[in-house]
Protein backbone atom coordinates (compact mmCIF):
# COMPACT_ATOMS: atom_id res chain seq x y z
CA UNK A 1 0.00 0.00 0.00
CA UNK A 2 1.39 3.40 -0.90
CA UNK A 3 2.22 5.88 1.81
CA UNK A 4 -0.03 8.92 1.91
CA UNK A 5 1.50 11.94 0.20
CA UNK A 6 0.65 14.06 3.24
CA UNK A 7 2.82 11.84 5.41
CA UNK A 8 5.72 11.50 2.99
CA UNK A 9 5.97 15.27 2.37
CA UNK A 10 5.37 16.50 5.92
CA UNK A 11 6.46 15.10 9.24
CA UNK A 12 3.62 16.23 11.54
CA UNK A 13 4.08 17.45 15.07
CA UNK A 14 3.06 15.24 17.96
CA UNK A 15 0.05 17.49 18.59
CA UNK A 16 -1.05 17.25 14.94
CA UNK A 17 -0.85 13.47 15.03
CA UNK A 18 -2.80 13.22 18.30
CA UNK A 19 -5.49 15.54 16.92
CA UNK A 20 -5.86 13.31 13.85
CA UNK A 21 -5.88 10.11 15.93
CA UNK A 22 -8.43 11.50 18.38
CA UNK A 23 -10.63 12.64 15.50
CA UNK A 24 -10.79 9.11 14.11
CA UNK A 25 -10.82 7.04 17.28
CA UNK A 26 -14.03 7.75 19.08
CA UNK A 27 -15.20 6.94 21.74
CA UNK A 28 -12.22 8.18 23.70
CA UNK A 29 -11.73 4.81 25.42
CA UNK A 30 -10.14 3.62 22.17
CA UNK A 31 -7.46 6.32 22.19
CA UNK A 32 -4.10 5.08 23.48
CA UNK A 33 -2.57 6.65 26.60
CA UNK A 34 -0.56 9.66 25.40
CA UNK A 35 1.82 9.57 28.34
CA UNK A 36 3.31 6.15 27.54
CA UNK A 37 3.87 6.44 23.78
CA UNK A 38 6.97 7.85 22.09
CA UNK A 39 6.87 10.08 19.02
CA UNK A 40 7.83 7.12 16.82
CA UNK A 41 5.03 4.97 18.26
CA UNK A 42 2.49 7.74 17.74
CA UNK A 43 3.80 8.28 14.21
CA UNK A 44 3.32 4.57 13.44
CA UNK A 45 -0.30 4.73 14.64
CA UNK A 46 -0.85 8.00 12.78
CA UNK A 47 0.63 6.59 9.55
CA UNK A 48 -1.54 3.48 9.61
CA UNK A 49 -4.72 5.42 10.43
CA UNK A 50 -3.91 7.97 7.75
CA UNK A 51 -3.47 5.20 5.16
CA UNK A 52 -6.73 3.56 6.22
CA UNK A 53 -8.53 6.92 6.11
CA UNK A 54 -7.22 7.57 2.60
CA UNK A 55 -8.23 4.08 1.46
CA UNK A 56 -11.77 4.53 2.80
CA UNK A 57 -12.07 7.85 0.98
CA UNK A 58 -10.94 6.17 -2.25
CA UNK A 59 -13.46 3.34 -1.77
CA UNK A 60 -16.24 5.88 -1.22
CA UNK A 61 -15.21 7.70 -4.41
CA UNK A 62 -15.19 4.42 -6.36
CA UNK A 63 -18.68 3.66 -5.06
CA UNK A 64 -19.95 7.06 -6.21
CA UNK A 65 -18.38 6.61 -9.64
CA UNK A 66 -19.83 3.10 -9.94
CA UNK A 67 -23.34 4.40 -9.14
CA UNK A 68 -22.99 7.13 -11.74
CA UNK A 69 -21.80 4.64 -14.36
CA UNK A 70 -24.73 2.34 -13.60
CA UNK A 71 -27.10 5.29 -13.86
CA UNK A 72 -25.62 6.24 -17.26
CA UNK A 73 -25.89 2.64 -18.48
CA UNK A 74 -29.53 2.40 -17.43
CA UNK A 75 -30.36 5.68 -19.18
CA UNK A 76 -28.67 4.47 -22.40
CA UNK A 77 -30.73 1.28 -22.30
CA UNK A 78 -33.99 3.20 -21.94
CA UNK A 79 -33.25 5.58 -24.85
Amino acid sequence: MKESSAISNHKPSLDEMWKFIEGLMRPSELIPDKSILTYDQVFAIYSKLSNIDEMLKEIAQISILRKELNKEKSQETVV
